[in-house]
């Protein structure tokens, strides 16, 4: 009787085990499934598409919609910067909270941004504050010729899945803001520190 007893408890103990690998492997696959598609729509510019990808909480701040008709404007009037190269690199151990899983991805773009005439004094500028912008694992350079600001940025996204949803992307440089608003799962924010 306690030989069968060990085995249930040991059969139960594998079988959880098992699930969860199950689950963390399907979570897996479908994060870089969606990080592919992200991926696509980023580089198309398909607001339409990238707007799905917006953890929800963030439409709090500015309304879906509005947020919407502005990236669609710039990408229209071209100020939006083109994006010529976006790749994922590595993503960290994807971790449970009590509305679903979450991780962090490191990734890297290579962009372009084209202004119209600029004084030299803005040009010098223009480059120092898109140097603190993209952070300090960015490089940008300026072509003086074509007034081209060629941006290789390194960063990290945080992504979040909640139930059947597809995953949802924040740029972890946001975090801050984020916290202060309460937009993200107080869980998030303790497991990220």
């Amino acid at each position: 009787m306690k030989h069968i007893l060990t085995t249930l408890v040991l059969l139960m103990f594998v079988s959880t085990n098992i699930v969860a690998k199950d689950m963390k492997v399907e979570a897996l696959t479908t994060l870089k499934s969606d990080l592919e598609t992200y991926k696509t729509a980023t580089m198309k510019g398909d607001v339409d598409t990238l707007m799905g990808f917006i953890y929800p909480t963030i439409f709090t701040v500015s309304p879906k919609e509005q947020m919407t008709k502005m990236f669609k404007e710039m990408y229209a009037s071209g100020k939006m910067p083109k994006i010529s190269k976006m790749s994922f690199g590595k993503i960290n151990e994807i971790q449970k909270f009590d509305k679903g899983h979450f991780t962090t991805v490191v990734y890297n773009m290579d962009m372009d941004m084209t202004l119209g005439e600029l004084k030299p004094e803005m040009k010098s500028q223009m480059l120092e504050m898109l140097k603190t912008q993209m952070g300090p694992k960015s490089k940008v350079s300026l072509d003086d010729k074509t007034n081209t600001f060629h941006i290789e940025k390194e960063s990290e996204l945080i992504a979040i899945k909640e139930g059947k949803e597809s995953w949802k992307f924040i740029e972890k440089t946001q975090v801050d803001s984020l916290v202060q608003a309460k937009l993200l799962p107080a869980q998030i924010i303790e497991k990220l520190k």
